[in-house]
């Protein structure tokens, strides 16, 4: 690394000449500048792992959204049949989604008081099996 103010003139040139091949003088900015655009690519390495992480966490909560929703397909029928409209039941279907987002990102379990209070479904009164 060169010294800005001994960057000209016949030093720099003897300089050269003690030089081996293939090897050269930088410059303090010329380091700089390459400092930068590594972490320039670490940003954009930062930001495309980002987005593809987003992306599997939308995988995976369609993917269980999905298998519940196939799970409780008697349960969803039943409803079905005592009048619950389509639309209702999309309802349901993300609110659970929702609320099971909601706990997980807190790092709380999902069977919460909100979750009882948002599906009316209450452990204490399951039928015993």
């Amino acid at each position: 690394m060169l010294n800005p103010e001994v960057a000209e003139g016949p030093a720099i040139e003897d300089l050269q000449k003690l030089l081996p091949p293939g090897a050269a003088l930088l410059q303090p900015s010329d380091r700089r500048e390459g400092t930068e655009r590594m972490v320039g690519s670490y940003r954009l390495n930062l930001l495309a792992l980002s987005f593809i992480a987003v992306l599997v966490s939308m995988y995976l909560i369609y993917n269980v959204t999905a298998l519940s929703g196939a799970h409780r397909r008697k349960d969803l029928g039943i409803l079905r049949s005592l009048g619950m409209l389509p639309n209702q039941m999309l309802q349901l279907i993300l609110w659970e989604g929702l609320v099971t987002v909601k706990g997980t990102s807190k790092g709380q379990p999902v069977m919460g008081q909100g979750y009882v209070e948002l599906t009316g479904y209450d452990p204490r009164f399951a039928p015993r099996l």
